[in-house]
């Protein structure tokens, strides 16, 4: 009997503890705050780092020590030099852009940028149409111009690739010797 009793005070305080837990739930919340930043994408990468047109003359014709990538285009129209020109995608870019962007290329060097006894404008770039942009044309090296405006860059598949071609005037009055130019070309997004 003893044993009976015991299971029965057993039992009814179980019972109690099992019905005051589900009476007593209770619930709290919790909340954290999330940020963060996209600060987009823009880049533009060149695949030549270092061009050189390597011997040129005021006669405008490909000699043994004309750099690879160039083209003679023999004697200007003003019959006062000689022309030479990178061949057709000698030198290459790509942009990206996140959020899409149109993008305009425009020159941002100065005469200080050059160093060597020619002319800092006898180099000229041109940035052909690509993208959905319209090219400019070649423009003289101080310039500061525009180079191509109107370029629809996106990101991934939507990225745009393009070329940068370097016509070089060398003309008769020209002192000879070695000149260094540091081309800079500035892109612009707006999203």
């Amino acid at each position: 009997m003893r044993s009976i009793s015991l299971l029965l005070i057993m039992g009814l305080g179980l019972s109690l503890l099992s019905t005051r837990t589900a009476l007593a739930q209770r619930t709290a919340d919790m909340n954290t705050s999330v940020t963060a930043n996209n600060i987009g994408i823009f880049t533009c990468t060149l695949n030549v780092l270092n061009f050189d047109f390597g011997d040129v003359d005021s006669d405008g014709g490909v000699l043994p020590g004309t750099g690879a990538g160039v083209l003679g285009n023999g004697r200007n129209v003003g019959d006062d030099g000689g022309v030479y020109e990178t061949a057709p995608g000698t030198i290459t870019w790509v942009t990206r852009a996140a959020p899409a962007s149109t993008v305009r290329f425009h020159l941002v060097a100065n005469a200080s940028d050059h160093t060597g006894g020619m002319p800092a404008d006898r180099l000229e770039i041109r940035v052909p149409d690509t993208a959905g942009g319209t090219s400019t044309g070649y423009k003289t090296f101080t310039s500061l111009d525009d180079l191509i405006t109107g370029m629809a860059i996106g990101n991934g598949a939507n990225a745009a690739t393009g070329e940068i071609n370097l016509r070089l005037n060398v003309h008769d009055v020209d002192p000879t010797g070695s000149n260094t130019w540091t081309v800079k070309i500035r892109a612009t997004g707006n999203p």
